[in-house]
């Protein structure tokens, strides 16, 4: 108990702690967990652009958003790829399965949902 070091920072500090910086991009994938009607599985890709600067929040801007279907031998693959893709300082690639068979009511990545694909943390 003799070891725990507690540190008490002003406003400013604070924001220091709390400064990013933005410019990572971050490829998103949006997998359907069913098959639609032609027996394939959706897929939606989306690649966020960071924005320069420094805040306590990322600030992103969608630069490329693709729909398309791969049966489930090739998404096992495509699944196992992404797993094995190191995230680097400057791109994060991050994937959600959604118990879903198309995307008509899955809205894009949330603020949080790019946040924790930018945290080395919570991967």
């Amino acid at each position: 108990m003799d070891d725990i070091k507690y540190e008490f920072v002003s406003g400013n500090d604070l924001f220091d702690v709390c400064t990013y910086n933005n410019n990572v991009d971050i490829r998103f994938y949006q997998i359907c967990q069913f098959k639609n009607q032609n027996n394939m599985y959706a897929i939606r890709s989306y690649l966020f652009e960071g924005k320069n600067g420094q805040s306590c929040v990322f600030q992103f801007e969608i630069k490329e958003k693709i729909d398309y279907e791969l049966s489930e031998k090739d998404l096992k693959k495509f699944i196992k790829v992404i797993k094995n893709t190191q995230n680097t300082n400057k791109l994060k690639i991050k994937y959600i399965i959604y118990p879903y068979v198309s995307f008509t009511t899955i809205p894009p990545p949330s603020g949080n949902e790019l946040s924790i694909a930018c945290s080395d943390l919570l991967k």
